[in-house]
């Protein structure tokens, strides 16, 4: 009799334990502070201004001249990015006609009557190209052919030709930079028509965050 007694009181300690209260678990709160989140930078610079301000002038030019420009490409932002490139708005001035040039057979305009479209477009030889080895020659197969032929006139006029997602890797100061570079070149062949004429065009850049 005793022990079922004594059972009988135990069972009643530990249900009245249940029904008295909720248990009680370790725990360690932990906090962390000044969590931050910065939006990255995407900035193509062309040349050594920002925004740019390069562009190619020559006057004179002459049968038998050539010459070449070329300017940094740079992704200057903490984004990789892809760089389109294209060619707009042509210019292909007569400037009027003087006596040597309206005996030229190949000169379709007069002194009195000179017309508007020039011939330098016709026989400015251009190519066009991002130097990779930085070493201010085409390497074919090496640097990336943008253009080689007439600024218009040719197989392929200038503004049908575009540089399509060129990768750019963000710039941290490691030799991403490209330079972005033009030859031009007037033939010997080429006779007194283009006298007076001039031809000049606009580049576009553009650089688009690339997709992770």
């Amino acid at each position: 009799m005793k022990k079922i007694l004594g059972l009988t009181v135990a069972a009643l300690l530990v249900m009245g334990l249940v029904g008295g209260g909720t248990w009680a678990y370790f725990s360690d709160p932990e906090t962390t502070t000044g969590n931050v989140l910065t939006a990255g930078t995407l900035n193509l610079q062309v040349g050594t201004a920002d925004p740019t301000t390069a562009n190619i002038t020559v006057s004179a030019v002459a049968p038998g001249d050539s010459g070449s420009a070329d300017w940094l490409l740079k992704n200057d932002g903490t984004l990789a990015g892809y760089l389109d490139i294209t060619f707009t708005s042509i210019v292909d001035a007569e400037n009027g006609v003087n006596e040597p040039e309206e005996d030229d057979v190949g000169e379709d305009g007069t002194v009195a009557s000179p017309g508007t479209d020039g011939e330098l477009a016709e026989n400015l030889l251009l190519l066009i190209y991002i130097d990779e080895n930085d070493n201010n020659t085409y390497d074919a197969g090496t640097d990336n052919l943008t253009f080689n032929d007439y600024v218009k006139g040719g197989s392929a006029n200038l503004t049908d030709v575009t540089v399509d997602d060129y990768a750019m890797a963000a710039n941290y100061g490691s030799g991403d930079d490209k330079a972005f570079r033009i030859e031009w070149s007037v033939s010997t062949s080429v006779t007194n028509l283009i006298q007076s004429d001039s031809t000049g065009f606009t580049i576009e850049f553009s650089l688009e965050q690339t997709a992770d």
